[in-house]
């Protein structure tokens, strides 16, 4: 505790050297990507956290497109996003859009696997995305532009300086695709080739930029942090094949702002803070291509939180921490008024130590009381056992809670309209693991998990163009997960990961109960190497999916079939401090829907060229 960054989760780490700011739990599988560990190439959050097991992306389209993330078989509005521990509202109902959080931003990316709420607070069901902005600043100034395909064009820019006793960080990130890209289409009729044809996506395009400030100053022995955040984008919304529309539109905004304040004392430290998140989304469907009548809507919501998180040591065998948020929500919007929700949520818990430090016991407990709910309690409990220096064994039993979000309450989106009479959902994880580390440059992991899930919250069909979300029952899930991370040879590196997903529907509905979730694929691998030879650069990535149902029926014929994605890149360093990086990305040209009625692009060109006068530290 008088560390400036206290040993707080057990991470399995992609080249990285971070503690996990996810949970306090030492015993937590966390997986840690650093971003610059991934190349001077292009990059988007999606596929950072695609790097890590359990992950499941939805995608929704080419280039700047929607993309949700949900963790061991939890749904995407069922995982918890957060930008340096801040969670980040749903603006649709369906998850985080994480095409709305451009990896330029961020330093690294902390991938939390199991229920959460004990720390995080309501919506960690299936776990914690943490999006992690710049710590150690560093100096110099650096910039990178992408162009390729689908008349793609992707820049940042940023620097860093000292001013008096603080470090300013400037980053700033921009992103235009037109997005026409041609895909296969059966024109429905999966049994009839002689209709198949080549079409081209239309209303596609995305027009998006992005900022960070952050500065770091030292006022005695406290370390003042301020951090603001914004993104303001605009782009066509194609819809489903059969309901594609040329004038439908969405706008979102986003700003954060951010201050907190550490003191370090004798055994202990305090960190108190607020925050302020505002978002925007704006749905025009002015012909009603989409939703069957015109619609133009607009929603805001206005997140303010107060927090304060204590840490003291007491002997050397005991830390104990203690936390307290006050959050109010509000929504605007042109249909439903500004309803409001407050929110006062604590939790308390220690670190134990025995055995000289080889065992570790974390019980936890964490209250959530929201205005409108009922009382919502997230107990934890986790234990770490260091067998030696190089075998860890871990294991944890959690429960998670997630009260519906605005827009799921209040939403008017087109497709997809709220439902005021929604109950919070609710869940029980317990997962064990064991890490084994032969080597320095090498370390392999593997885990087994269990979710219960009761109250779950589905979108369904309430007519041939619109869902509404509804508490339709339970479900259960269980899986393997596996992970490794080594040096192969002097110049190349290697990740990879394997995870094996077991689901079952406890609706109690006919044809429903008993089956396999939607969505969900039994089987998910990907493995990333990459090289270096003098200033030449290399690397090449394999993403595969098995197949997966599109419906809670497990209709055959409107299964989503498995898939293997290849990528590679060759690249170029002066000693100049300037990049040259050609990538390919679905390089096989698989002609492919990740959620169906949402065809995605084939093979895909980028060329990158970057600078930089001295890297920024991240």
């Amino acid at each position: 505790a008088t560390s400036e960054e206290p040993e707080l989760a057990e991470v399995v780490e992609i080249r990285a050297e971070r503690l996990s700011q996810a949970s306090p739990l030492p015993s937590s599988l966390v997986t840690v990507i650093d971003i610059e560990d991934l190349g001077p190439g292009l990059v988007t959050t999606a596929t950072i956290a695609r790097a890590a097991p359990s992950v499941r992306l939805r995608e929704f389209g080419g280039p700047g497109q929607m993309v949700t993330i949900g963790l061991r078989g939890a749904a995407a509005h069922q995982t918890l996003v957060q930008i340096d521990g801040v969670p980040i509202p749903d603006a649709t109902g369906m998850g985080v859009d994480l095409a709305a959080l451009p990896a330029d931003l961020f330093g690294k990316v902390e991938v939390l696997r199991g229920a959460a709420s004990m720390q995080s607070g309501s919506g960690a069901l299936g776990g914690v995305i943490n999006l992690l902005t710049p710590v150690d600043l560093g100096s110099g100034f650096h910039g990178r532009l992408s162009a390729g395909s689908h008349g793609t064009w992707k820049g940042n820019l940023g620097t860093s300086f000292s001013a008096g006793q603080s470090q300013v960080l400037l980053l700033a990130s921009g992103l235009r695709s037109t997005g026409d890209f041609s895909f296969a289409s059966n024109n429905n009729t999966p049994y009839n080739p002689y209709d198949d044809q080549v079409l081209r996506r239309h209303n596609n395009d995305v027009l998006r930029g992005a900022w960070l400030v952050k500065t770091t100053s030292r006022l005695g022995d406290s370390q003042l942090r301020f951090t603001h955040q914004g993104v303001v984008f605009e782009r066509g919304v194609a819809g489903l094949l059969g309901f594609t529309a040329r004038q439908a539109r969405e706008s979102n905004w986003s700003g954060l702002l951010d201050l907190r304040n550490r003191w370090l004392f004798g055994q202990g430290s305090l960190e108190i803070g607020a925050n302020l998140l505002a978002t925007g989304r704006g749905f025009s469907d002015p012909l009603g291509e989409l939703t069957g009548v015109p619609i133009d809507n607009h929603q805001e919501e206005r997140v303010v939180e107060a927090f304060a998180t204590g840490i003291k040591s007491l002997g050397q065998n005991l830390l104990i921490q203690a936390g307290l948020n006050l959050r109010q929500d509000e929504l605007r919007s042109d249909k439903f008024g500004e309803p409001r929700r407050q929110e006062a949520r604590a939790r308390i818990g220690a670190e134990w130590t025995v055995f000289d430090g080889q065992l570790t016991f974390a019980p936890w407990l964490g209250l959530g009381m929201f205005s409108g709910e009922s009382l919502q309690w997230a107990p934890a409990l986790g234990a770490r056992w260091r067998i030696d220096p190089s075998l860890t064994l871990r294991a944890n039993l959690t429960r998670a809670y997630r009260v519906p979000g605005f827009n799921e309450l209040y939403l008017n989106a087109g497709q997809a309209v709220g439902n005021p009479e929604l109950s919070a959902e609710t869940a029980w994880s317990a997962d064990t693991g064991i890490s084994w580390r032969p080597r320095k440059k090498w370390k392999l992991s593997m885990a087994g998990f269990f979710g219960s899930y009761q109250n779950l919250i589905v979108f369904r069909a309430v007519s041939n163009y619109r869902f509404m979300p509804l508490n339709v029952g339970a479900a259960k899930m269980a899986g393997l997960e596996l992970e490794f991370s080594g040096r192969l040879h002097q110049n190349l590196d290697a990740v990879g990961h394997y995870t094996y997903l077991w689901t079952v529907n406890r609706c109690g509905e006919a044809n429903r109960d008993g089956n396999q979730l939607p969505g969900r694929p039994q089987h998910t691998a990907g493995i990333r190497l990459q090289g270096h030879w003098g200033r030449f650069l290399a690397e090449a990535d394999i993403h595969y999916l098995s197949s997966n149902f599109t419906t809670e029926a497990n209709t055959p014929d409107k299964e989503i079939a498995g898939r293997m994605l290849v990528g590679a890149g060759l690249g170029l360093r002066t000693n100049e401090g300037v990049t040259v990086m050609i990538q390919a990305q679905n390089l096989l040209d698989r002609q492919i829907q990740d959620v169906r009625g949402m065809p995605l692009p084939g093979l895909s060109l980028f060329l990158t060229v970057g600078f930089s006068r001295k890297d920024l530290k991240r």
